[in-house]
């Protein structure tokens, strides 16, 4: 499929969005090994800081900028508008977690959350964002989507 690009003409760095998508792994894992609903708190707070907010005031980017300088990687721009609904799905995933947290439905709780877990670490590792090609099959059926 071809992407035209840029859509919004707004960029990100996608090698920081990568770090900050491994960072969000780690936190709904540590969920799942100790049972502590703090983390997703934490990891829904942080998507909606980087929603509704801004950015700079999230604490998954600025743990992601510390390890993309220590670690000398290099700054990757991309268009920001297929990142922004992978975002929301991200708010979609912590908002079920905990609310399937709260109800005690363990199967849900597992089912979302390695749903999440292998969407971020596709992100993460192999830089296949699966809400960006969800992001832009839509804008192929609906071309004002998200505007």
């Amino acid at each position: 499929m071809l992407h035209s690009c840029p859509i919004n003409f707004q960029t990100y760095d996608a090698t920081v969005a990568r770090v900050t998508s491994f960072v969000m792994a780690l936190c709904i894992a540590l969920y799942l090994q100790s049972g502590l609903v703090i983390f997703v708190w934490i990891a829904l707070l942080d998507i909606g800081v980087r929603l509704f907010f801004d950015k700079r005031f999230s604490p998954f980017y600025h743990v992601a900028l510390f390890v993309k300088e220590r670690l000398g990687l290099k700054s990757v721009k991309k268009d920001g508008a297929s990142k922004k609904l992978a975002t929301y799905f991200g708010l979609f995933f912590s908002s079920g977690i905990i609310l399937f947290h709260l109800l005690h439905a363990e199967l849900g709780v597992v089912l979302l959350s390695s749903i999440f877990i292998v969407c971020l670490l596709l992100d993460a590792f192999f830089d296949f964002c699966l809400g960006c090609k969800i992001y832009y099959v839509i804008k192929k059926i609906y071309p004002s989507f998200m505007e």
